[in-house]
């Protein structure tokens, strides 16, 4: 009985503990990417993501950010997207077999059939295989219905009710015509000069073609052929090309664009073509004389539109959905209902600034608590609190320990969101304007304010969204040193912030090469050159983070002598090639190779990934022979091996010249992880006290959170723990399998889908750090406690009983204190006497 009541106290703590963690957790979801829309009906539309999940969108909701569902497709192979009335047709070309799934409205599968061969071609009626046979996809099942023979390519369009198939035979072009029966046609032309097909038209390299199939000819479409050096549009039966400013159909008309639209191009829909500029979208409905319908769009220039499908009743545009790659944007009457924003499913980068609020005290109650002596302040502060109650407002309390700060995320497009990392909320965004060639490169923070790179300028916003600065400047990245905020182009650093005359050294990384730089003020000089083989490439770069700060010197053991850290900077950099994987671990200031590590392995070069800590450095590789495993190696550096030992004087730094007894003394262990990591991070706290976890973004979408005393390169292999290894901090025997407990995934039971980065942050709580991620379909962010809240009361703290206890000491006190004066004067009168 008292095990059983143990155990639920046990899990009650528990689950209160994840409640609380949860609270303190926020995670936004969204489509990510659309690379298809296929508009099923008025009220809903089909739609594939970038990461191959197949989404059904409801158009029909007045304020839509969510699918109705989502389907996970094998991200492996080519999927393309077609839908047949009320049916999706998904068609899976995957290297080992190809798959044809056709799925209802509902999301439910209803027809799937798979082929040990490879789908050379592809429309929502049928496909082709790499064997010639062609399967029809009927009502209620996929069958076989003809064979047209091995072919390697071939292009596939309807015309009517027929099916035809354009694949080359002997350098012409054979058009495989089936309905009832099939019937091969044989065409005076090369498929190799075949761009597209459109029913019976084909676009060649340099022409529109007509083909008559009945009599076995090729025509052009129009005379003019230099009417096709453009751009092709098709619609339906008809034809018109783009060039220039002119859009033509021919045997129709032409139309001039004005010149007033300085950003022009066009999508097709059938009997519409879309014209749209940086405002707004022009229908030209064909068959109504081109007459024009204006849609209004609140797009950033230039930006692109993949699709659009619209609705046209008489002269009004009934509703259209419009995909660009900044939004989804749902329009009824030219009024947009709903808006999708898809550019944060490419996000380039991220940097967190200080949120300035107001504390609980003003700076001059502080400043008075500060001068007073510790009584003083002390009434003064519980004068506070008596007045203003409990300290239960969460605002104030995440303000002032720094748990609200602002989280600006760079996308492809250009537009920047900036998060609340307490609550979630989306606080400002701005779109950077970009030329047509432009392109984004990099965000970082520096001093409180954003600094956005492109490749012909940089921004300076503040950390509420204004444009305090906009430079032209041509550069490869931001470089941030101790002397300031630099750009970087080649060799060139130019200094962006002038703070400080200090000097500093960074390293720059190419893919064959690591190079050294000392900066001071506007000037820098290369120090040093690190070059790799040319069957090498170097794949992953990483230090030191610049928040890290060290609380100990040392590693205390169990017969309580020490291990003295090697804290001297160090750079890591993995190299991979065929043979494997290597890391190199370098001096920042000399370019000394301070320790090398080789795994002569067959890899995945995608998959490695690299973090240096404090007197540490771990990285992750994926090996794929002679097994498959996710490997995971930590490297610790010490001064010594030897207790007690160091090879320098304390507190120097990397000196310009390094003997071989300033090398530091090497550890290693590997681990195997359960799944595959995507990203590698740490925890990051102010004084660096609390234990560091090292963050791993797994490919299940998960955060997993491994203490750095499980990947300890000192665990004792094939023996037992001696009694003073025993006394050592979470000291235990080595297990190649890093362990996987609910508690330590951080995002908990959110499936955040694929992790692009993760990134963490100190507050002003030595036990909490600030840990947030984001990918193609998610921003999310969390408060770790690595250590536990060893600094913070919990929340259901009595606060009222505590007083209570100290009013009641204190009035016993005073009651007892004559009482006991009394007996002291009574018994020296009694040994008086």
């Amino acid at each position: 009985m008292k095990l059983h009541l143990l155990f639920l106290s046990w899990l009650g703590l528990v689950c209160g503990i994840l409640q609380d963690e949860l609270q303190q957790s926020w995670a936004h979801q969204h489509y990510g990417q659309l690379v298809q829309v296929q508009r099923m009906t008025n009220e809903s539309a089909a739609a594939l993501t970038a990461n191959n999940e197949l989404v059904m969108l409801d158009l029909a909701a007045t304020a839509s950010s969510r699918p109705t569902w989502i389907h996970q497709l094998p991200v492996d192979g080519e999927t393309n997207l077609f839908v047949r009335g009320n049916d999706i047709v998904v068609v899976l070309n995957r290297a080992a077999r190809a798959t044809v799934q056709v799925y209802d409205r509902a999301g439910f599968l209803v027809r799937e059939a798979s082929y040990g061969e490879k789908i050379i071609a592809a429309n929502e009626v049928a496909v082709l295989l790499s064997g010639g046979d062609v399967h029809l996809l009927a009502a209620s099942r996929v069958l076989a219905r003809a064979n047209i023979g091995r072919v390697t390519a071939a292009q596939m369009t309807t015309d009517r009710k027929r099916l035809l198939i354009f694949y080359p035979s002997e350098g012409e072009t054979v058009v495989a015509a089936i309905d009832s029966a099939v019937t091969h046609v044989t065409l005076p032309l090369d498929y190799t000069s075949i761009v597209s097909v459109q029913g019976t038209l084909v676009q060649t390299t340099d022409s529109v073609m007509r083909v008559d199939l009945t009599h076995r000819t090729v025509t052009p479409v129009s005379t003019n052929q230099t009417a096709f050096l453009g751009q092709t549009i098709f619609l339906g039966q008809l034809v018109g090309s783009y060039s220039g400013s002119t859009l033509q159909i021919h045997t129709k008309a032409s139309i001039e664009v004005p010149e007033s639209i300085a950003f022009v191009n066009y999508v097709a829909q059938e009997k519409t073509i879309a014209i749209y500029a940086p405002n707004s979208l022009t229908v030209v409905d064909i068959d109504d004389e081109f007459s024009t319908r204006e849609i209004p769009l609140a797009l950033a220039s230039p930006t692109r539109i993949y699709s659009y499908t619209t609705e046209i009743d008489g002269k009004h545009i009934v509703s259209s959905l419009v995909q660009s790659e900044l939004a989804l944007t749902y329009y009824i009457d030219n009024f947009a209902v709903w808006t999708v924003d898809t550019a944060l499913s490419n996000v380039v980068g991220h940097a967190i600034v200080v949120k300035k609020q107001k504390t609980a005290l003003s700076t001059d109650e502080v400043m008075r608590e500060e001068t007073a002596n510790i009584f003083v302040a002390y009434f003064m502060r519980l004068t506070k609190n008596l007045v203003t109650g409990q300290r239960t407002n969460t605002t104030v309390d995440d303000t002032y320990f720094g748990f609200n700060r602002k989280l600006a995320l760079l996308t492809r497009v250009g537009k920047v969101f900036a998060y609340n990392t307490e609550l979630g909320e989306l606080l400002w965004t701005h779109q950077v304007q970009l030329a047509l060639d432009e392109q984004v490169v990099q965000i970082t923070d520096y001093q409180n304010d954003f600094y956005i790179l492109t490749t012909a300028k940089y921004l300076q916003l503040s950390c509420c969204g204004e444009v305090l600065a906009q430079v032209g400047a041509a550069a490869s990245g931001f470089v941030e040193t101790s002397a300031g905020l630099y750009l970087e182009n080649g060799a060139e650093m130019t200094k962006v912030h002038d703070d400080t005359d200090a000097s500093s050294y960074v390293v720059r990384h190419s893919r064959d090469k690591l190079s050294g730089y000392h900066v001071s003020g506007s000037v820098s000089a290369a120090t040093w050159e690190f070059a790799v083989k040319d069957t090498e490439q170097i794949v992953a770069v990483s230090s030191r983070p610049a928040l890290d700060t060290t609380a100990s010197i040392g590693v205390v053991l169990g017969d309580r002598s020490v291990l003295y850290k090697y804290l001297r900077p160090i750079v890591a950099a993995a190299v991979a090639s065929d043979s494997g994987v290597k890391l190199y671990i370098l001096d920042p200031v000399t370019g000394a190779v301070l320790h090398t590590a080789a795994h002569e392995e067959v890899i995945d070069v995608s998959s490695v990934r690299l973090t240096v800590g404090e007197y540490w450095v771990v990285y992750t590789y994926y090996a794929l022979e002679p097994t498959l495993e996710q490997k995971v190696v930590v490297v610790d550096l010490f001064e010594s091996l030897t207790p007690n030992t160091k090879n320098h004087a304390a507190g120097a730094v990397s000196a310009l010249d390094i003997t071989e007894a300033d090398l530091p003394e090497v550890s290693a262990k590997s681990f195997i992880l359960y799944d595959r990591i995507v990203s590698v991070e740490q925890t990051v706290t102010k004084h660096g006290i609390t234990t560091r976890n090292v963050l791993f973004g797994l490919q299940n979408g998960q955060i997993l959170a491994v203490p750095k005393y499980v990947l300890s390169s000192r665990r004792v292999a094939n023996r037992l723990l001696t009694d003073y290894e025993k006394q050592e901090f979470m000291n235990f025997p080595y297990d190649p399998v890093v362990p996987s407990k609910d508690w330590s995934i951080v995002s908990h039971g959110v499936g955040l889908g694929p992790l692009d980065g993760i990134v963490s942050y100190p507050t002003e709580l030595e036990s909490t750090s600030i840990v947030c991620s984001y990918g193609a379909r998610h921003v999310f962010c969390s408060r770790t406690t690595p250590s536990g809240k060893f600094d913070v009361l919990s929340r259901d703290f009595d606060k009222h009983k505590l007083v209570l206890t100290i009013v009641a000491l204190v009035v016993a006190v005073l009651f007892t204190r004559p009482m006991v004066q009394r007996k002291v004067l009574k018994d020296c009168w009694n040994e008086k006497r």
